[in-house]
């Protein structure tokens, strides 16, 4: 069912990106497609890994923040989004790379976030139209 894949989606990732800096790009393009749905899986990963490592943005670390999308954001989820950047906010003297990137996130994140809600506020109108044609027939 889909929390076995679920499952196997997080073991996979999670194991085969314990080693994230002896990763290829090759081998990070299919990790990143293969989360694609379930983006916060990878970014568990990344907040793990930028603990362990100092807060240091490395070559593949930034190749995988550089390609996240936010698309598959799910509120439940919104802690290992919060963790991400809390651990980017702990990086000590980031170059200007660093914060380009981050900022990237950032936009990438908020924009996510505003087509989600504008989907959201969208489908509720018409449920909205039809309860007030409701109270109009009593």
């Amino acid at each position: 069912g889909i929390n076995a894949e679920y499952g196997c989606s997080r073991n996979f990732v999670t194991k085969y990106l314990s080693d994230l800096l002896s990763c290829s790009t090759i081998c990070l393009d299919v990790i990143i497609e293969m989360s694609a749905q379930e983006e916060h899986i990878l970014i568990q990963v990344l907040s793990n890994h930028l603990e362990n490592n100092n807060y240091v943005i490395d070559v593949n670390t930034r190749y995988v923040l550089e390609r996240l999308t936010f698309t598959t954001c799910r509120p439940i989820h919104q802690c290992v989004y919060q963790e991400l950047m809390e651990k980017l906010e702990r990086i000590e003297n980031p170059t200007g790379d660093d914060f380009k990137l981050i900022v990237g996130i950032l936009k990438r994140c908020s924009n996510a976030l505003f087509k989600r809600r504008k989907t959201t506020t969208e489908t509720n109108i018409p449920n909205l139209f039809h309860g007030f044609e409701h109270l109009q027939n009593i």
